[in-house]
C-alpha cells in the first residue's frame, strides 16, 4: 500500500473493489483515452476471472507481472486506478497510466499524486529504468501534467489511434529514473 501525505492511498485491487473497476472499465469517455482499444461493455465476471487467474496471480508473487495496477482512494472512496503497463522487467520499463472517474477528488491535485507515487515507486522499489506515458495530442491537461512531472517529450505517433470517429495523434514521453531523483515524496510501506 502506498499513503501519500494528502491522504490518496494507492493499494491491491481486491475482489470487492471488481465492481468499482468494471464502471471505470466501462466508462468509454476513459477507455478512449486510455485504451488501445475501442471500448466496449465487459461483464463483471471478465474482471473477476483477470484478478483470480492463476497465472497472473503467480506472475505477480513471482515479481514477473506484465501489468501491476493499483486502486486509488480518496478520503476512504474508491476514485481511480494508477498501472504500470507492458512491464519489461529486462530492459526494466514500463507505460504509466492514472484514470479517475469523475467526483469530488477531481480538480484537487490527486492525478498528480498518483502519478508522482506510481513514478516513485516504479524507481524506487521496482528499480525500473525508464517510465514511458502516451497522450493524446488534444488532451492538453495531461500533456502539461507529463512536462510538469519531468518527462521529456520523444515524439509523436501520427493518426495512431481511432477516437470518436477520427485519429488522433499520440503524443509519447519518457523519463529515466537518473532524470527523475527521488526528493518529491516520501512513500510509506
Amino acid at each position: 500500500m502506498l499513503i501519500s501525505e494528502s491522504g490518496l492511498v494507492l493499494r491491491a485491487i481486491e475482489k470487492n473493489d471488481l465492481r468499482f473497476v468494471a464502471e471505470l472499465r466501462n466508462s468509454a469517455a476513459i477507455e478512449r483515452l486510455a485504451s488501445r482499444t475501442p471500448p466496449w461493455p465487459q461483464a463483471l465476471e471478465v474482471f473477476e476471472g483477470h484478478l483470480m487467474n492463476p497465472v497472473f496471480r503467480s506472475a505477480c508473487a513471482a515479481g514477473e507481472a506484465l501489468s501491476l495496477e493499483f486502486l486509488c482512494q480518496v478520503d476512504g472512496r474508491r476514485a481511480g486506478i494508477a498501472g504500470l503497463y507492458g512491464i519489461d522487467w529486462f530492459a526494466r520499463h514500463a507505460e504509466l497510466g492514472v484514470s479517475f472517474l469523475p467526483g469530488p477528488w477531481r480538480g484537487r491535485g490527486f492525478g498528480e499524486e498518483a502519478h508522482r507515487m506510481m513514478i516513485e515507486y516504479a524507481f524506487g522499489d521496482l528499480n525500473l529504468c525508464r517510465i514511458l506515458a502516451s497522450v493524446h495530442h488534444d488532451n492538453t491537461r495531461v500533456l502539461e501534467l507529463c512536462l510538469r512531472l519531468g518527462f521529456i517529450e520523444e515524439g509523436r505517433r501520427r493518426e495512431h489511434r481511432w477516437v470518436g470517429g477520427h485519429y488522433v495523434d499520440l503524443v509519447v514521453f519518457s523519463m529515466s529514473r537518473d532524470e527523475y531523483g527521488f526528493e518529491s515524496m516520501e512513500l510509506n510501506a
